[in-house]
């Protein structure tokens, strides 16, 4: 299956149309361009993928401002077209509003992806979701070492049997290894019925490692929780001292409050006592009275709120207390208070394996073992595949590459299948070479089944002097199109004449907006 077209369109109007021939696409720039850059030849790769069912948001981040208005303003959607050279078919996706089309009939996310896979392979199992296959093998980016060349697949590592589900098999059936189609079919199922036991809860779910370590009572939440915990205990002793002080002012004030008479009174009852010595005795005394009562009431009221005072520094410590028992391993509260996230990073991590390793045991009955999976390539395909892949990587690197089959595949880390048996060390450059060299070799491993014959590789600004050439006639010696994206600068004016570009775009002339628009 090859791409034949790929175009950008509105209601009114055709933004782009860029037609691709069964060979060698080179998307670039002017000659006398020496930047090319934000002009839309990495967004052509994007667009492609999008149509063969790449996640559209991760995507979406990756487009500038300016795209991502035209897009919104003119409700943009693309076609593209693919073909097996008798029968065309055309995805459709409307950018804007998130839908999709297979040759004209609207479809769900999930039974898209699921048509594209049909559409392009042959004999997949089911539980390999079409993003498992196109994204790893098919659309290169750039590689950060040699082990990432053999690409990895999205998978949860805790276990063996996830491993196999969409790992193992993904590369069996690559490498079309028709002497264990049964021996996959069988594990898958040994597999499929393991997770149908857990759904049912007749056996340990191997997630529940997690539940185990939310319920222990060392329990280790997360940083940020951690740390609102500390800003809460800081809070605490300040609302604690706070309330120490009010405490301390209002009993101050209680031991000055007294019965006190006023002495402009006494002065003027002594004036008045030679006249009416009944009379002012009298009121002398309801005054004194008078001021006892108010008296005793202002600390009756003190003694009030020194009570509940008392009840809320008493609550606030008790706060206090079971912070600092939750945070003693991890915070020194007699000095700085600061989250010591090493020690905390280190006791989740062997919490979690323990707790891992239990269940693990537990669910021992439906494991598969390294023996299993290993078996899963026989030799002769690991051979015919290398004689491939060496053939290869000689014409373009000058050096014969070849893989075995990995014999660490241990659920601790994320191990791919197969392994370079020599790992010289790689350049950014090299590492394209090999990872183009890999992928045209799982594609010549399958020209006597339905099978995409492409490779989009985006391979611009980020390395020089790379032998395009001869990966280029690897490409179209065994009819393989190759679509890449790569500066003018990078390309010599012989290749340029041999493989003219199908599309030239420039700061004048962008993806999304043509010259003349």
């Amino acid at each position: 299956m090859y791409i034949k077209k790929l175009e950008i369109k509105t209601i009114a109007k055709t933004i782009r149309s860029i037609s691709f021939n069964d060979s060698i696409n080179i998307i670039t720039t002017p000659e006398n361009d020496e930047q090319g850059n934000n002009v839309g030849k990495s967004t052509v790769i994007d667009l492609i993928d999008i149509a063969l069912g790449a996640k559209f948001d991760s995507k979406w981040k990756k487009f500038s401002t300016a795209i991502q208005k035209i897009i919104n303003d003119s409700q943009v959607f693309i076609e593209l077209q693919i073909t097996d050279g008798q029968r065309e078919h055309t995805l459709k996706v409307d950018l804007a509003n998130k839908k999709y089309f297979v040759n004209g009939l609207p479809k769900k996310v999930g039974e898209y992806g699921d048509n594209i896979r049909d559409l392009l392979f042959e004999g997949v199992p089911n539980n390999i979701r079409n993003r498992k296959l196109i994204p790893r093998f098919l659309i290169l980016e750039l590689p950060s070492n040699e082990e990432r060349v053999i690409r990895y697949l999205d998978f949860n590592s805790s276990t063996q049997n996830e491993m196999l589900g969409v790992y193992e098999a993904t590369y069996a059936y690559f490498l079309n290894d028709s002497s264990k189609r049964v021996q996959v079919s069988e594990l898958l199922d040994e597999r499929n019925i393991q997770f149908k036991a857990e759904k049912k809860g007749k056996s340990v779910k191997i997630n529940e490692a997690v539940e185990v370590l939310e319920n222990s009572t060392r329990n280790l939440k997360g940083y940020d929780e951690k740390n609102n915990q500390i800003k809460e205990y800081q809070y605490l002793i300040d609302q604690s001292q706070s309330l120490q002080l009010e405490k301390d002012l209002l009993e101050s004030e209680v031991q000055q409050v007294g019965v006190k008479t006023d002495e402009e009174i006494i002065k003027i009852l002594i004036s008045e006592l030679s006249n009416q010595l009944p009379s002012a005795q009298e009121a002398f005394q309801k005054i004194v009275k008078f001021n006892q009562s108010r008296e005793q009431n202002r600390r009756n009221y003190l003694d009030k709120q020194i009570i509940n005072i008392e009840k809320e520094i008493s609550t606030t410590e008790v706060k206090l207390q079971k912070i600092r028992q939750e945070l003693d391993d991890y915070v020194n509260f007699s000095e700085k208070k600061t989250f010591d996230f090493k020690k905390y990073n280190a006791d989740l991590s062997v919490n979690f394996k323990k707790a891992l390793t239990v269940k693990v045991e537990q669910s021992s009955e439906v494991n598969i073992s390294d023996k299993q999976i290993n078996s899963l390539f026989s030799g002769d395909v690991i051979a015919h595949f290398n004689k491939i892949l060496e053939q290869f990587t000689r014409e373009i690197i000058g050096v014969s590459y070849s893989v075995e089959v990995n014999q660490d595949l241990s659920p601790e880390k994320r191990a791919v299948p197969l392994v370079f048996v020599d790992n010289q060390g790689s350049s950014t450059g090299l590492l394209h070479q090999l990872e183009f060299a890999f992928t045209a070799a799982v594609i010549a491993m399958n020209t006597k089944r339905k099978f995409p014959k492409f490779i989009l590789q985006d391979i611009n600004e980020v390395t020089d002097e790379d032998p395009f050439d001869k990966m280029f006639e690897v490409a179209k010696r065994n009819k393989i199109q190759f679509i890449a994206p790569i500066l003018s600068s990078k390309l010599s004016k012989e290749i340029k004449e041999k493989y003219p570009p199908v599309l030239t775009l420039s700061n004048d002339d962008k993806l999304f907006e043509p010259r003349g628009r």
